[in-house]
């Protein structure tokens, strides 16, 4: 099987709670379910989606006594249960119109797949995308209500994929967006009763959001992009296929956590998807990020014939950047250091260092055994790595040529000390073997590779983010 029949197989089907057979023996103080989101049914009614565009589907192992269980489950969103019942696509997406050209005409109510993101709080698990996050049951995986952050999100609006939450308040950290001549950005944060329990609201240039992260006294969000929204509104191209770049659209917003005038700070001339973490330190905010060299389109991930039925050139992703900026909060001056030797997406760090100073951080990773057709896309990463911020070097362990890993999430080790003791947990995908496995890393001896692995006997696809649960 290629690498391309890979990424793009329909899987359409949901998981039944299955025990996975373990190789080597799963550390005792891992315990609770490692989550992935990714897309599942990839098209609907012959259409073929983008990556992106597929609908949601959870995956959730279960470490318990040293055993491993899977479940599988499609988040059964709104528009999933309608687009199923037409057997038709009835919403715009990021990177597809409808079929018919002038039902897309003013239309910016785009559907929501939940196809990104996958995260626990106050014992819930949430799936998330941009146009809003549902709650899960966190043994069925099944849909129990939508994240409305007290009434705040309404339709149109987008939210952020990528939340947080902040070690030193124990809420949840996201943001809300209103489009318009100058966006109106609300930054909030839930407690654990999903509750606002601190808003603030700003006016920023306009443009596209993101991830988030935050110091101690600064929300930080980052504009990838601005939108030709005449495109848009007149229907002739997918949002994404609007988006336009250059020298100017790269911007970092500096929020003032407890209210004041945002402070936007000019970046070189890359577009910033995430984050690894904010904190302040000498008068300055440094931000570690990641950041391609030139524009993304994503148009690697179209499955075939789709890429020209949109009218999108195919064009190569740059190489991500590992970068580090150090902005003076007198001057708003930047510096910039670039970590050699490391290609990296969906970076992770141990989640009680969050917006605070910390050393490492991780993500999966480019090696030189990828077999890809885009080496700038992370979905193709073939490797796990490590990165050293205080020494600014990386270490990569790599997977068989023709792998693939997903993001890692950091599982702590309550029976260690610092920063790096706990585990690292990545799906290996091999499209060769026809099989997947999930794999257990020691964070403080990589270069060891996995300690242990789970397999399953079948390709579950591609993952684009993952985190932990740990069990309470």
């Amino acid at each position: 099987m290629t690498e391309t029949n890979f990424m793009f197989e329909n899987r359409p089907n949901d998981i039944p709670s299955t025990e996975l057979e373990v190789e080597g023996t799963v550390p005792a103080a891992l315990r609770g379910r490692f989550l992935a989101n990714g897309p599942g049914r990839m098209q609907i009614d012959g259409q073929k989606l983008h990556v992106f565009d597929a609908y949601g589907r959870i995956l959730s192992a279960q470490f318990e006594d040293g055993r491993v269980t899977l479940v599988g489950r499609h988040v059964q969103t709104p528009l999933l249960e309608q687009e199923l019942a037409k057997d038709a696509v009835v919403k715009r997406r990021l990177f597809a119109n409808k079929p018919s050209r002038w039902s897309n005409l003013f239309d910016l109510d785009l559907g929501n797949s939940c196809m990104h993101n996958v995260y626990p709080f106050a014992g819930r698990v949430l799936a998330a995308q941009d146009p809003g996050h549902f709650i899960l049951d966190p043994e069925s995986l099944a849909v129990t209500g939508r994240l409305d952050c007290s009434g705040l999100m309404k339709k149109g609006m987008s939210a952020t994929p990528m939340p947080r939450v902040d070690p030193a308040s124990n809420r949840l950290v996201l943001w809300l967006q209103k489009p318009g001549p100058k966006d109106t950005v609300t930054m909030v944060e839930l407690d654990e009763t999903l509750e606002v329990a601190h808003q603030q609201t700003c006016k920023l240039p306009p443009g596209l959001l993101h991830d988030v992260t935050f110091t101690e006294n600064f929300y930080v969000v980052s504009r990838f992009g601005a939108l030709n929204v005449l495109k848009v509104l007149w229907g002739a191209a997918p949002v994404f296929s609007a988006i336009q770049f250059n020298e100017k659209t790269p911007v970092l917003h500096l929020i003032p956590r407890q209210g004041g005038k945002p402070r936007t700070v000019p970046l070189p001339k890359r577009m910033h998807f995430h984050f690894f973490n904010a904190f302040e330190e000498d008068g300055s905010v440094v931000v570690d990020t990641i950041g391609y060299p030139g524009q993304v389109t994503f148009s690697s991930l179209f499955p075939d014939g789709e890429r020209e039925r949109v009218g999108l050139p195919r064009t190569e992703t740059p190489v991500p950047e590992v970068v580090r900026y150090r902005i003076s909060l007198e001057t708003l001056h930047v510096e910039e250091r670039v970590m050699p030797g490391i290609a990296c997406e969906a970076p992770e760090v141990n989640r009680a260092v969050r917006g605070r100073p910390y050393r490492y951080g991780y993500a999966s990773a480019r090696t030189d055994k990828d077999v890809t057709i885009d080496p700038g896309a992370y979905v193709w990463f073939g490797g796990v790595g490590k990165l050293d911020f205080e020494q600014n070097e990386a270490e990569v362990w790599e997977a068989p040529a023709g792998s693939s890993c997903s993001p890692p999430a950091f599982v702590p080790d309550p029976e260690r000390s610092g920063e790096d003791a706990g585990f690292l947990l990545s799906w290996i995908q091999d499209p060769e073997e026809g099989r997947s496995s999930l794999a257990v890393f020691d964070a403080q001896d990589l270069e060891r590779g996995p300690v242990a692995r789970a397999q399953v006997p079948e390709l579950l696809g591609l993952i684009s983010h993952t985190s932990f649960a740990p069990a309470e």
